[in-house]
């Protein structure tokens, strides 16, 4: 990996990806992807994985269903987004 492809993921920060998708990015690269593919998202319909999450498992705090999400996922999806999943779902 050179400057100029550290220059062109933090250029896409806040237009492609967010902040905290930086180190997923810089890690899919270290792993061999390209940096076309390594920006892409996977389409993942996090809310609704969320939810059955929660009626698998009710009664949990947030915290542990944030553990559970980022573990069911492995960097596939970005803490705050399922931050804000579990915020909008569990108020």
């Amino acid at each position: 990996m050179n400057i100029q492809v550290l220059e062109n993921i933090l250029g896409e920060v806040d237009k492609k990806i967010s902040e905290s998708d930086v180190k997923l990015v810089l890690e899919k690269i270290f792993a061999g992807q390209s940096l076309e593919e390594a920006l892409k998202k996977e389409n993942i319909d996090l809310e609704s994985e969320i939810k059955k999450l929660i009626q698998e498992k009710p009664g949990l705090s947030s915290g542990a269903y944030m553990g559970l999400a980022m573990a069911k996922f492995k960097g596939k999806v970005s803490g705050k987004d399922v931050s804000d999943v579990l915020k909008k779902i569990l108020g």
